[in-house]
């Protein structure tokens, strides 16, 4: 059986076929069971089942674009004939890949039932991007993107998603009256994100997926993390790997409880621009 908007694979019910997830083991044992709610009897094969790959959907930006896209570019240079399956109502992002490279794909319900399947094997990276993957993603890209003499100064709002910090708005009016656009990822599409970050000179934006965009900016250039200040054993390297691969100037805004958030921002970031 395969849950096709993960990709993830199971021989059995509540058993997952672990190289087919990037996800550590021990994570897919504590918060994935899938297939345990899908009557059997109600599970016909899939009429393709033996030359089919699955394109996933997942709903997260970043895991999708960073870690699962890659693997099903590559694959698809070996399964040129195979049936490309999708979930249903895939995020936008994936409809706008499917239809910009204009690849035929079947659509399936969320669980199916097949003889054989074609995968790679996952490695256990999550959080960690791949210089070979991103390599892959700006080379598949490439006509999109337009990165000589990159000038934007482009800050990723979150006021039109979730989890936008109660400071936004003021801090969005203080970075346009510095020349910074002000941009809504979830509002473009996925090659106008890849045509706009390819021309920034600097992007600034909360640890979230809009960071994920770092991949199509020009080298040399320098990527913002703004994001709270880590306890304990938190770690959350990804974008400051991102940039190391991509060749970007990274810097990290830390937001600490107790501290004036609205007057500190705004003196972080002249800081790390050399303005403060």
């Amino acid at each position: 059986m395969i849950e096709t908007k993960s990709g993830m694979a199971s021989p059995k019910f509540n058993k997952i076929l672990s190289e087919t997830s990037p996800w550590p083991d021990e994570f897919l044992i504590l918060n994935r069971i899938p297939f345990k709610s899908v009557p059997k009897n109600f599970l016909p094969y899939y009429d393709k089942s033996e030359r089919i790959v699955i394109l996933p959907s997942n709903s997260n930006y970043y895991h999708w674009l960073i870690e699962e896209l890659p693997s099903f570019i590559l694959l698809r240079e070996f399964c040129k004939d195979f049936t490309i399956v999708v979930a249903q109502n895939c995020p936008n992002y994936v409809s706008d890949f499917i239809n910009t490279f204009e690849i035929k794909t079947e659509i399936a319900n969320p669980v199916i039932r097949v003889h054989a399947a074609r995968f790679l094997s996952q490695n256990k990276t999550v959080g960690w991007p791949l210089r070979s993957d991103v390599s892959n993603l700006r080379n598949v890209f490439k006509k999109f993107r337009n990165d000589i003499d990159p000038e934007e100064k482009l800050y990723i709002s979150r006021r039109q998603s979730r989890r936008s910090p109660s400071y936004e708005k003021l801090l969005e009016s203080f970075l346009v009256s510095e020349g910074w656009q002000v941009i809504y990822c979830e509002n473009m599409s996925l090659t106008d994100q890849v045509e706009i970050f390819s021309r920034a000179q600097i992007v600034m934006g909360h640890h979230g997926a809009g960071l994920s965009n770092a991949v199509w900016m020009p080298r040399q250039t320098k990527l913002i993390e703004l994001r709270p200040r880590l306890k304990g054993n938190e770690m959350s390297f990804c974008f400051m790997r991102l940039s190391e691969i991509c060749d970007l100037d990274y810097s990290c805004v830390e937001l600490r409880d107790g501290l004036n958030l609205l007057e500190k921002v705004p003196q972080e970031i002249m800081r790390v621009l050399g303005r403060g």
